[in-house]
Protein backbone atom coordinates (compact mmCIF):
# COMPACT_ATOMS: atom_id res chain seq x y z
CA UNK A 1 0.00 0.00 0.00
CA UNK A 2 1.48 3.30 -1.10
CA UNK A 3 1.83 5.96 1.83
CA UNK A 4 0.21 9.22 0.90
CA UNK A 5 2.45 11.58 1.49
CA UNK A 6 2.44 15.19 3.50
CA UNK A 7 2.49 18.18 1.44
CA UNK A 8 3.60 21.53 2.58
CA UNK A 9 1.49 23.79 2.85
CA UNK A 10 0.80 26.39 -0.92
CA UNK A 11 2.61 29.53 -1.18
CA UNK A 12 0.85 32.50 -1.32
CA UNK A 13 0.96 33.20 -5.23
CA UNK A 14 -1.02 29.35 -5.64
CA UNK A 15 -4.39 28.75 -5.40
CA UNK A 16 -5.61 25.64 -3.41
CA UNK A 17 -7.65 23.51 -5.97
CA UNK A 18 -11.88 23.95 -4.72
CA UNK A 19 -12.84 21.47 -2.28
CA UNK A 20 -16.19 19.38 -3.20
CA UNK A 21 -18.24 19.57 -0.52
CA UNK A 22 -20.73 16.23 -1.19
CA UNK A 23 -17.62 14.22 -1.03
CA UNK A 24 -16.57 12.77 2.46
CA UNK A 25 -14.99 14.57 4.41
CA UNK A 26 -12.21 11.98 5.96
CA UNK A 27 -8.57 12.21 4.58
CA UNK A 28 -7.76 9.68 2.29
CA UNK A 29 -10.82 11.05 0.44
CA UNK A 30 -9.42 14.44 0.04
CA UNK A 31 -5.71 13.27 -0.37
CA UNK A 32 -3.86 15.10 -3.18
CA UNK A 33 -2.06 14.07 -6.95
CA UNK A 34 0.74 15.58 -7.99
CA UNK A 35 -0.31 16.44 -11.88
CA UNK A 36 2.01 17.19 -14.68
CA UNK A 37 0.36 19.16 -18.04
CA UNK A 38 2.67 18.34 -20.90
CA UNK A 39 2.85 20.27 -24.35
CA UNK A 40 5.73 20.38 -26.61
CA UNK A 41 8.47 20.93 -24.36
CA UNK A 42 6.90 22.65 -21.61
CA UNK A 43 5.60 21.22 -18.55
CA UNK A 44 3.37 22.70 -15.46
CA UNK A 45 2.46 21.08 -12.00
CA UNK A 46 0.22 21.51 -9.58
CA UNK A 47 -1.47 19.37 -6.98
CA UNK A 48 -4.96 18.57 -7.29
CA UNK A 49 -7.39 16.69 -5.12
CA UNK A 50 -7.45 12.61 -5.69
CA UNK A 51 -11.08 12.49 -5.82
CA UNK A 52 -11.60 15.07 -8.52
CA UNK A 53 -9.24 13.47 -11.41
CA UNK A 54 -12.07 13.65 -13.68
CA UNK A 55 -12.32 16.85 -13.82
CA UNK A 56 -9.09 17.50 -15.54
CA UNK A 57 -9.73 14.59 -17.34
CA UNK A 58 -13.10 15.13 -19.20
CA UNK A 59 -11.38 18.76 -20.73
CA UNK A 60 -9.37 16.13 -22.78
CA UNK A 61 -13.08 15.30 -24.35
CA UNK A 62 -12.23 18.73 -26.73
CA UNK A 63 -9.21 16.79 -28.08
CA UNK A 64 -7.31 19.94 -26.65
CA UNK A 65 -3.34 20.30 -28.60
CA UNK A 66 -2.72 23.50 -26.31
CA UNK A 67 -2.50 24.23 -22.67
CA UNK A 68 -5.02 27.29 -23.68
CA UNK A 69 -7.99 24.68 -25.21
CA UNK A 70 -7.82 22.24 -22.41
CA UNK A 71 -8.54 25.07 -20.04
CA UNK A 72 -11.35 26.04 -22.27
CA UNK A 73 -12.13 22.47 -22.17
CA UNK A 74 -14.05 22.69 -18.88
CA UNK A 75 -15.54 25.47 -19.79
CA UNK A 76 -18.19 23.06 -21.34
CA UNK A 77 -19.20 21.60 -18.17
CA UNK A 78 -19.73 24.91 -16.58
CA UNK A 79 -17.04 25.22 -14.86
CA UNK A 80 -15.60 28.50 -13.34
CA UNK A 81 -13.05 28.93 -16.12
CA UNK A 82 -10.46 30.41 -13.34
CA UNK A 83 -10.04 27.18 -11.55
CA UNK A 84 -8.29 25.88 -14.27
CA UNK A 85 -6.50 29.24 -15.71
CA UNK A 86 -2.41 27.94 -16.48
CA UNK A 87 -1.85 30.76 -14.11
CA UNK A 88 -1.98 28.88 -11.26
CA UNK A 89 0.10 26.46 -12.30
CA UNK A 90 3.85 26.39 -11.36
CA UNK A 91 6.10 26.09 -14.35
CA UNK A 92 8.56 22.74 -15.01
CA UNK A 93 8.11 18.96 -14.45
CA UNK A 94 7.82 17.48 -10.45
CA UNK A 95 8.15 13.21 -10.44
CA UNK A 96 5.68 12.48 -8.21
CA UNK A 97 6.51 10.64 -5.04
CA UNK A 98 3.49 9.04 -4.86
CA UNK A 99 0.65 9.31 -6.85
CA UNK A 100 0.37 10.82 -10.07
CA UNK A 101 -0.77 11.92 -13.31
CA UNK A 102 0.26 13.17 -16.16
CA UNK A 103 -1.51 15.05 -19.37
CA UNK A 104 0.32 15.26 -22.30
CA UNK A 105 -1.24 17.20 -24.93
CA UNK A 106 1.60 16.70 -27.13
CA UNK A 107 1.23 12.89 -27.28
CA UNK A 108 -2.14 13.19 -26.70
CA UNK A 109 -2.18 10.57 -23.37
CA UNK A 110 -3.14 10.71 -19.84
CA UNK A 111 -0.68 8.51 -17.84
CA UNK A 112 -1.79 7.46 -14.18
CA UNK A 113 -0.58 5.90 -11.04
CA UNK A 114 -2.18 2.28 -10.84
CA UNK A 115 -3.45 3.34 -7.42
CA UNK A 116 -5.76 6.25 -9.08
CA UNK A 117 -7.83 3.70 -11.61
CA UNK A 118 -10.54 3.79 -9.09
CA UNK A 119 -10.83 7.19 -9.08
CA UNK A 120 -11.15 7.55 -12.80
CA UNK A 121 -14.98 7.13 -13.26
CA UNK A 122 -15.48 8.83 -16.37
CA UNK A 123 -18.48 11.13 -15.34
CA UNK A 124 -17.61 14.67 -13.76
CA UNK A 125 -20.08 16.44 -11.26
CA UNK A 126 -21.61 19.59 -13.23
CA UNK A 127 -24.07 21.96 -11.06
CA UNK A 128 -27.70 22.35 -12.16
CA UNK A 129 -29.63 24.60 -11.84
CA UNK A 130 -31.33 23.78 -8.19
CA UNK A 131 -28.01 24.23 -7.14
CA UNK A 132 -27.66 20.97 -6.57
CA UNK A 133 -24.31 18.56 -8.13
CA UNK A 134 -24.54 15.58 -10.89
CA UNK A 135 -22.69 13.69 -13.00
CA UNK A 136 -22.51 13.98 -16.42
CA UNK A 137 -20.30 11.80 -18.54
CA UNK A 138 -17.24 12.43 -21.23
CA UNK A 139 -15.77 10.87 -24.22
CA UNK A 140 -12.64 11.12 -24.99
CA UNK A 141 -11.55 11.56 -28.41
CA UNK A 142 -10.14 8.20 -30.71
CA UNK A 143 -7.17 9.26 -30.69
CA UNK A 144 -6.27 10.04 -26.84
CA UNK A 145 -4.94 7.11 -24.53
CA UNK A 146 -5.47 6.07 -20.99
CA UNK A 147 -2.77 4.20 -19.40
CA UNK A 148 -1.11 3.44 -16.14
CA UNK A 149 2.39 4.00 -15.36
CA UNK A 150 4.91 1.19 -17.08
CA UNK A 151 8.16 3.29 -16.85
CA UNK A 152 9.84 6.10 -14.77
CA UNK A 153 8.30 9.54 -14.55
CA UNK A 154 11.29 10.91 -15.52
CA UNK A 155 10.98 8.71 -19.04
CA UNK A 156 7.82 10.17 -19.67
CA UNK A 157 9.24 13.68 -19.19
CA UNK A 158 11.79 13.30 -22.29
CA UNK A 159 9.04 11.26 -24.68
CA UNK A 160 9.48 12.33 -27.93
CA UNK A 161 6.75 10.68 -29.27
CA UNK A 162 4.93 13.61 -30.56
CA UNK A 163 1.09 13.61 -32.51
CA UNK A 164 0.45 16.11 -34.76
CA UNK A 165 -2.90 16.75 -36.00
CA UNK A 166 -3.52 15.64 -39.62
CA UNK A 167 -4.89 18.66 -41.71
CA UNK A 168 -8.90 18.96 -42.13
CA UNK A 169 -9.96 17.82 -45.49
CA UNK A 170 -13.45 19.21 -45.17
CA UNK A 171 -12.14 21.61 -47.94
CA UNK A 172 -11.81 18.63 -50.58
CA UNK A 173 -14.75 16.56 -49.49
CA UNK A 174 -16.63 19.49 -50.53
CA UNK A 175 -15.57 20.42 -53.27
CA UNK A 176 -14.16 17.61 -55.08
CA UNK A 177 -17.37 15.76 -55.76
CA UNK A 178 -18.26 18.66 -58.38
CA UNK A 179 -15.37 17.31 -60.67
CA UNK A 180 -15.28 13.81 -60.09
CA UNK A 181 -19.38 13.85 -61.11
CA UNK A 182 -18.35 15.49 -64.07
CA UNK A 183 -15.59 13.60 -65.04
CA UNK A 184 -17.04 10.47 -64.57
CA UNK A 185 -20.76 10.91 -66.02
CA UNK A 186 -18.96 13.03 -69.16
CA UNK A 187 -17.02 9.63 -70.13
CA UNK A 188 -19.88 6.99 -69.15
CA UNK A 189 -22.66 9.09 -71.31
CA UNK A 190 -20.36 9.48 -73.79
CA UNK A 191 -19.55 5.71 -74.40
CA UNK A 192 -22.89 4.57 -73.96
CA UNK A 193 -25.87 6.33 -74.57
CA UNK A 194 -29.31 7.07 -72.25
CA UNK A 195 -33.04 6.39 -72.39
CA UNK A 196 -36.04 7.23 -71.05
CA UNK A 197 -34.48 7.24 -67.25
CA UNK A 198 -32.32 4.24 -68.14
CA UNK A 199 -28.63 3.55 -68.84
CA UNK A 200 -27.18 0.48 -71.44
CA UNK A 201 -23.47 -0.32 -69.61
CA UNK A 202 -20.91 -1.32 -72.31
CA UNK A 203 -19.38 -4.51 -72.25
CA UNK A 204 -16.36 -3.91 -70.44
CA UNK A 205 -18.38 -2.03 -67.14
CA UNK A 206 -17.38 -3.17 -63.48
CA UNK A 207 -19.82 -2.09 -60.61
CA UNK A 208 -17.29 -1.91 -58.05
CA UNK A 209 -19.54 0.12 -55.09
CA UNK A 210 -22.70 -1.80 -55.28
CA UNK A 211 -23.79 -5.13 -55.98
CA UNK A 212 -24.60 -5.53 -59.81
CA UNK A 213 -28.26 -4.64 -60.82
CA UNK A 214 -30.57 -6.49 -63.21
CA UNK A 215 -30.39 -5.11 -66.61
CA UNK A 216 -33.17 -4.48 -68.48
CA UNK A 217 -33.44 -6.56 -71.32
CA UNK A 218 -34.57 -3.45 -73.80
CA UNK A 219 -32.57 -1.19 -72.37
CA UNK A 220 -30.53 -1.50 -69.26
CA UNK A 221 -30.05 -0.26 -65.71
CA UNK A 222 -31.86 2.66 -64.06
CA UNK A 223 -29.79 5.95 -63.68
CA UNK A 224 -30.59 5.80 -60.09
CA UNK A 225 -28.47 2.69 -59.84
CA UNK A 226 -25.68 4.62 -61.88
CA UNK A 227 -26.20 7.75 -59.60
CA UNK A 228 -25.65 5.54 -56.40
CA UNK A 229 -22.86 3.84 -58.35
CA UNK A 230 -20.81 7.12 -58.70
CA UNK A 231 -21.57 7.93 -55.10
CA UNK A 232 -20.06 4.64 -53.67
CA UNK A 233 -17.01 5.31 -55.61
CA UNK A 234 -16.31 8.89 -54.61
CA UNK A 235 -17.00 8.21 -50.70
CA UNK A 236 -14.69 5.03 -51.14
CA UNK A 237 -11.54 6.63 -52.93
CA UNK A 238 -8.76 7.18 -53.01
CA UNK A 239 -8.33 10.43 -54.94
CA UNK A 240 -4.81 10.92 -54.80
CA UNK A 241 -2.15 10.47 -52.14
CA UNK A 242 -2.87 10.01 -48.19
CA UNK A 243 -5.80 9.59 -46.10
CA UNK A 244 -7.23 13.23 -46.44
CA UNK A 245 -8.05 11.76 -49.94
CA UNK A 246 -10.29 9.05 -49.02
CA UNK A 247 -13.72 10.38 -48.00
CA UNK A 248 -14.59 7.05 -46.19
CA UNK A 249 -12.01 7.12 -43.77
CA UNK A 250 -13.13 10.67 -43.07
CA UNK A 251 -16.64 9.75 -42.87
CA UNK A 252 -15.99 7.02 -40.28
CA UNK A 253 -12.84 7.93 -38.12
CA UNK A 254 -14.80 10.37 -35.36
CA UNK A 255 -18.31 9.59 -36.33
CA UNK A 256 -18.83 7.52 -33.06
CA UNK A 257 -16.66 9.66 -30.81
CA UNK A 258 -18.88 12.79 -31.90
CA UNK A 259 -21.96 10.28 -32.13
CA UNK A 260 -21.31 9.97 -27.82
CA UNK A 261 -19.92 13.20 -27.24
CA UNK A 262 -23.75 14.73 -28.63
CA UNK A 263 -25.30 12.28 -26.06
CA UNK A 264 -23.02 12.81 -23.24
CA UNK A 265 -23.96 16.80 -23.73
CA UNK A 266 -27.65 15.86 -24.05
CA UNK A 267 -27.25 13.63 -21.03
CA UNK A 268 -25.89 17.28 -19.74
CA UNK A 269 -28.77 19.14 -21.13
CA UNK A 270 -31.26 17.51 -19.35
CA UNK A 271 -29.52 16.52 -15.83
CA UNK A 272 -29.02 20.01 -15.39
CA UNK A 273 -31.80 21.81 -17.20
CA UNK A 274 -28.90 24.26 -18.96
CA UNK A 275 -27.94 23.84 -22.84
CA UNK A 276 -24.28 23.00 -22.43
CA UNK A 277 -22.21 25.68 -23.86
CA UNK A 278 -20.58 24.90 -27.40
CA UNK A 279 -16.89 24.36 -28.54
CA UNK A 280 -15.07 27.18 -29.58
CA UNK A 281 -14.08 27.88 -33.21
CA UNK A 282 -10.65 28.13 -32.09
CA UNK A 283 -10.80 24.22 -30.58
CA UNK A 284 -9.24 21.39 -32.03
CA UNK A 285 -12.31 19.50 -32.07
CA UNK A 286 -13.88 21.80 -34.11
CA UNK A 287 -11.12 22.32 -36.59
CA UNK A 288 -9.51 18.92 -37.55
CA UNK A 289 -12.28 16.04 -36.14
CA UNK A 290 -14.00 14.04 -38.86
CA UNK A 291 -17.96 14.12 -39.45
CA UNK A 292 -19.92 12.96 -37.40
CA UNK A 293 -23.72 11.38 -37.80
CA UNK A 294 -25.35 14.38 -38.93
CA UNK A 295 -22.59 15.89 -40.86
CA UNK A 296 -22.41 12.15 -42.93
CA UNK A 297 -26.08 12.23 -43.21
CA UNK A 298 -25.94 15.57 -45.10
CA UNK A 299 -23.15 14.89 -46.94
CA UNK A 300 -24.36 11.71 -48.76
CA UNK A 301 -27.71 14.11 -49.26
CA UNK A 302 -25.47 16.46 -51.03
CA UNK A 303 -23.58 13.70 -52.81
CA UNK A 304 -27.06 12.27 -53.75
CA UNK A 305 -27.84 15.60 -55.19
CA UNK A 306 -24.93 16.66 -56.92
CA UNK A 307 -24.55 13.46 -58.74
CA UNK A 308 -28.35 13.77 -60.21
CA UNK A 309 -27.35 17.47 -60.84
CA UNK A 310 -23.88 17.15 -62.93
CA UNK A 311 -25.77 14.25 -64.94
CA UNK A 312 -28.68 16.82 -66.34
CA UNK A 313 -25.16 19.25 -66.62
CA UNK A 314 -23.41 16.83 -68.94
CA UNK A 315 -26.98 15.17 -70.67
CA UNK A 316 -28.93 19.09 -71.47
CA UNK A 317 -25.70 21.19 -72.16
CA UNK A 318 -23.80 19.09 -74.15
CA UNK A 319 -22.17 22.24 -75.99
CA UNK A 320 -20.62 23.20 -72.10
CA UNK A 321 -17.61 23.27 -71.50
CA UNK A 322 -15.81 21.38 -68.63
CA UNK A 323 -15.23 24.15 -66.72
CA UNK A 324 -18.66 25.59 -67.00
CA UNK A 325 -19.91 22.69 -66.11
CA UNK A 326 -17.78 21.88 -62.53
CA UNK A 327 -18.53 25.83 -61.96
CA UNK A 328 -22.35 24.85 -62.14
CA UNK A 329 -22.25 22.38 -59.73
CA UNK A 330 -19.89 24.23 -57.38
CA UNK A 331 -22.75 26.96 -57.43
CA UNK A 332 -25.64 24.08 -56.98
CA UNK A 333 -23.20 23.25 -54.07
CA UNK A 334 -23.17 26.11 -52.41
CA UNK A 335 -27.22 26.71 -52.74
CA UNK A 336 -28.26 22.81 -51.42
CA UNK A 337 -26.27 23.75 -48.31
CA UNK A 338 -28.27 27.08 -47.93
CA UNK A 339 -31.51 25.49 -47.94
CA UNK A 340 -33.61 23.16 -45.45
CA UNK A 341 -33.45 19.40 -46.34
CA UNK A 342 -37.62 18.85 -46.66
CA UNK A 343 -36.93 15.10 -45.14
CA UNK A 344 -36.16 17.18 -41.53
CA UNK A 345 -38.71 18.44 -38.86
CA UNK A 346 -37.01 22.10 -38.42
CA UNK A 347 -36.38 24.67 -40.99
CA UNK A 348 -32.35 24.79 -40.04
CA UNK A 349 -30.22 24.98 -43.02
CA UNK A 350 -28.33 21.89 -43.90
CA UNK A 351 -24.65 24.08 -42.89
CA UNK A 352 -26.32 25.34 -39.74
CA UNK A 353 -26.61 21.42 -39.17
CA UNK A 354 -22.74 20.55 -39.88
CA UNK A 355 -22.12 23.84 -37.39
CA UNK A 356 -24.25 22.82 -34.95
CA UNK A 357 -23.08 19.31 -34.92
CA UNK A 358 -19.18 20.63 -34.97
CA UNK A 359 -19.88 22.86 -32.31
CA UNK A 360 -21.36 19.73 -29.90
CA UNK A 361 -25.00 21.91 -29.80
CA UNK A 362 -27.18 19.16 -29.05
CA UNK A 363 -30.59 19.67 -31.49
CA UNK A 364 -33.77 20.04 -29.60
CA UNK A 365 -36.57 20.17 -31.37
CA UNK A 366 -39.87 22.53 -30.51
CA UNK A 367 -43.43 21.05 -29.95
CA UNK A 368 -44.29 22.67 -33.15
CA UNK A 369 -41.87 20.85 -34.92
CA UNK A 370 -42.19 17.40 -33.65
CA UNK A 371 -45.97 18.15 -34.41
CA UNK A 372 -45.39 18.71 -38.26
CA UNK A 373 -42.91 16.47 -38.85
CA UNK A 374 -45.23 12.89 -37.17
CA UNK A 375 -48.35 12.59 -35.78
CA UNK A 376 -48.22 8.88 -34.65
CA UNK A 377 -48.87 8.28 -30.41
CA UNK A 378 -45.37 8.41 -29.52
CA UNK A 379 -44.26 11.46 -30.99
CA UNK A 380 -47.69 13.34 -29.99
CA UNK A 381 -46.53 11.96 -26.50
CA UNK A 382 -42.90 13.47 -27.27
CA UNK A 383 -44.23 16.93 -27.60
CA UNK A 384 -45.92 17.13 -24.32
CA UNK A 385 -42.61 15.91 -22.57
CA UNK A 386 -41.05 18.75 -20.26
CA UNK A 387 -37.70 17.88 -21.20
CA UNK A 388 -35.93 18.47 -24.11
CA UNK A 389 -36.21 16.28 -27.00
CA UNK A 390 -33.25 15.85 -29.44
CA UNK A 391 -33.53 14.69 -33.05
CA UNK A 392 -31.22 12.55 -34.63
CA UNK A 393 -30.13 12.12 -38.32
CA UNK A 394 -28.88 8.38 -38.77
CA UNK A 395 -26.87 7.54 -42.27
CA UNK A 396 -26.03 3.67 -43.48
CA UNK A 397 -22.85 4.66 -44.66
CA UNK A 398 -20.12 2.24 -44.07
CA UNK A 399 -16.44 1.32 -45.53
CA UNK A 400 -17.36 -2.17 -47.01
CA UNK A 401 -18.10 -2.94 -50.80
CA UNK A 402 -21.72 -2.50 -50.44
CA UNK A 403 -21.53 0.94 -49.33
CA UNK A 404 -25.09 1.76 -49.35
CA UNK A 405 -28.89 0.39 -49.49
CA UNK A 406 -30.18 -0.94 -52.95
CA UNK A 407 -33.10 1.86 -52.84
CA UNK A 408 -32.40 4.95 -54.61
CA UNK A 409 -32.38 6.75 -51.23
CA UNK A 410 -29.11 5.53 -49.08
CA UNK A 411 -29.52 7.60 -46.24
CA UNK A 412 -32.95 8.68 -44.09
CA UNK A 413 -34.14 10.94 -41.40
CA UNK A 414 -34.96 9.29 -38.40
CA UNK A 415 -37.97 9.89 -36.19
CA UNK A 416 -37.05 11.71 -33.78
CA UNK A 417 -38.08 8.71 -30.80
CA UNK A 418 -36.06 6.54 -32.40
CA UNK A 419 -32.72 7.49 -33.16
CA UNK A 420 -31.13 3.76 -33.19
CA UNK A 421 -27.88 4.50 -31.41
CA UNK A 422 -28.13 1.93 -28.62
CA UNK A 423 -30.47 0.90 -25.86
CA UNK A 424 -28.67 3.00 -22.93
CA UNK A 425 -29.33 6.60 -25.42
CA UNK A 426 -32.69 6.23 -25.70
CA UNK A 427 -33.36 7.43 -22.55
CA UNK A 428 -31.96 10.47 -23.44
CA UNK A 429 -35.06 11.67 -25.03
CA UNK A 430 -37.18 11.69 -21.66
CA UNK A 431 -34.20 12.43 -19.53
CA UNK A 432 -32.81 10.57 -17.11
CA UNK A 433 -36.01 7.93 -16.38
CA UNK A 434 -34.00 5.88 -14.36
CA UNK A 435 -32.98 8.23 -12.03
CA UNK A 436 -35.54 6.94 -9.36
CA UNK A 437 -38.79 4.52 -9.04
CA UNK A 438 -41.16 7.42 -9.67
CA UNK A 439 -39.83 8.20 -13.39
CA UNK A 440 -38.89 4.43 -13.49
CA UNK A 441 -42.61 3.81 -13.20
CA UNK A 442 -44.66 6.68 -15.03
CA UNK A 443 -42.45 5.73 -18.25
CA UNK A 444 -43.61 2.08 -17.52
CA UNK A 445 -46.78 3.46 -17.57
CA UNK A 446 -46.94 5.92 -20.54
CA UNK A 447 -44.90 3.55 -22.87
CA UNK A 448 -47.29 0.62 -22.57
CA UNK A 449 -49.85 2.85 -23.08
CA UNK A 450 -48.55 4.04 -25.90
CA UNK A 451 -48.04 0.77 -27.64
CA UNK A 452 -51.52 -0.18 -26.62
CA UNK A 453 -52.90 2.77 -28.37
CA UNK A 454 -51.13 2.60 -31.14
CA UNK A 455 -51.92 -0.90 -31.90
CA UNK A 456 -56.00 -0.49 -31.43
CA UNK A 457 -56.71 -0.69 -34.90
CA UNK A 458 -55.05 -4.04 -35.62
CA UNK A 459 -57.37 -6.64 -35.53
CA UNK A 460 -54.50 -9.35 -35.39
CA UNK A 461 -52.73 -7.80 -32.45
CA UNK A 462 -55.83 -6.85 -30.04
CA UNK A 463 -56.08 -9.64 -28.18
CA UNK A 464 -53.31 -11.00 -27.67
CA UNK A 465 -51.81 -12.98 -24.92
CA UNK A 466 -48.76 -10.44 -24.07
CA UNK A 467 -50.91 -7.15 -24.73
CA UNK A 468 -53.20 -8.23 -22.21
CA UNK A 469 -51.08 -8.65 -19.70
CA UNK A 470 -49.63 -5.74 -20.20
CA UNK A 471 -53.47 -4.00 -20.66
CA UNK A 472 -54.09 -5.03 -17.33
CA UNK A 473 -51.64 -3.71 -14.89
CA UNK A 474 -51.99 -0.05 -16.97
CA UNK A 475 -55.67 -0.29 -15.93
CA UNK A 476 -55.48 -1.77 -12.16
CA UNK A 477 -52.16 -1.37 -11.38
CA UNK A 478 -51.20 2.46 -12.21
CA UNK A 479 -50.87 3.37 -8.39
CA UNK A 480 -48.82 0.61 -7.27
CA UNK A 481 -45.27 -0.72 -7.77
CA UNK A 482 -44.98 -3.98 -9.78
CA UNK A 483 -42.25 -6.22 -8.41
CA UNK A 484 -39.57 -8.03 -9.59
CA UNK A 485 -40.92 -11.10 -10.39
CA UNK A 486 -44.44 -9.21 -12.21
CA UNK A 487 -42.23 -7.20 -14.61
CA UNK A 488 -40.42 -10.29 -15.50
CA UNK A 489 -43.49 -11.49 -16.75
CA UNK A 490 -44.31 -8.69 -18.41
CA UNK A 491 -40.54 -8.57 -20.31
CA UNK A 492 -41.17 -12.21 -21.33
CA UNK A 493 -44.08 -11.20 -22.79
CA UNK A 494 -42.73 -8.28 -24.87
CA UNK A 495 -39.92 -10.47 -25.61
CA UNK A 496 -42.43 -13.06 -27.49
CA UNK A 497 -44.00 -10.08 -29.07
CA UNK A 498 -40.04 -9.33 -30.32
CA UNK A 499 -39.89 -12.03 -31.79
CA UNK A 500 -42.71 -11.65 -33.68
CA UNK A 501 -42.88 -9.78 -37.10
CA UNK A 502 -44.90 -7.10 -35.74
CA UNK A 503 -45.74 -3.32 -37.69
CA UNK A 504 -44.75 -2.10 -34.13
CA UNK A 505 -42.01 -3.58 -33.42
CA UNK A 506 -39.63 -0.96 -32.94
CA UNK A 507 -41.93 0.64 -30.29
CA UNK A 508 -42.48 -3.07 -28.60
CA UNK A 509 -38.86 -2.92 -27.72
CA UNK A 510 -38.78 0.56 -26.84
CA UNK A 511 -41.63 -0.94 -23.86
CA UNK A 512 -39.44 -3.45 -22.87
CA UNK A 513 -36.41 -1.24 -21.99
CA UNK A 514 -38.31 0.58 -20.13
CA UNK A 515 -39.66 -2.16 -18.39
CA UNK A 516 -36.69 -4.09 -17.88
CA UNK A 517 -34.76 -1.20 -16.13
CA UNK A 518 -37.58 -0.99 -13.78
CA UNK A 519 -37.12 -4.47 -12.97
CA UNK A 520 -33.22 -4.06 -12.60
CA UNK A 521 -33.81 -1.40 -10.48
CA UNK A 522 -36.54 -3.16 -8.09
CA UNK A 523 -33.89 -6.23 -8.28
CA UNK A 524 -31.22 -4.04 -7.09
CA UNK A 525 -33.80 -2.30 -3.83
CA UNK A 526 -35.53 -4.96 -2.79
CA UNK A 527 -37.15 -2.55 0.30
CA UNK A 528 -38.65 -0.13 -2.52
CA UNK A 529 -41.38 -2.27 -3.70
CA UNK A 530 -42.10 -3.20 -0.19
CA UNK A 531 -42.72 0.20 0.87
CA UNK A 532 -44.88 1.18 -2.27
CA UNK A 533 -44.61 4.19 -3.90
CA UNK A 534 -47.17 6.45 -6.39
CA UNK A 535 -45.63 7.15 -9.86
CA UNK A 536 -46.29 10.93 -11.03
CA UNK A 537 -49.38 10.85 -13.47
Amino acid sequence: MIKERVLKKPRAEEKEPPIDRRCPTNAATHSVVCVNLKADQNSWHRDWPRHQLDELLSACSVNPHTPEEWSRGHQRFQRPADEFEMKFWNPGFREPTASGLLINLTTQSCVLSHDLLPWVRGVVAVKSLVGDFVDVPYTLPPDWQLETLKNAWLDLETTADIKTPDPCPRNFLYSGPSEFFVDQLAAIFSSSPTRQGEWKPPRNWQWFSIDPPEPNANHGVSLAKLFEELCGRWILGPHGNGEASRPGAWLESHRLWIEHDLHDRQLQWVRTGVCPPPLSTQDSAYRYSGMGPHESWIYQELLHDLVRFAAAEVLYRPKSTRDERVREVHDRRETWMATSPSSIPSSHLAKEIVEYERRRIPWSLTTEEIADHCTCGFCRSLALQVEPVFFHLDSESSTTRRLFSASSNFSRAICPAFSERGRQNKKSLFGDSDLDLRSLQAECLSRGRLLLQSMESMETCQHHSSLIVLSDWTRYRPTQILTSQECSVICDQLNRLIREELPVHCMVDWVHESFQNLKDYLHAHPSVARNGCRPQR
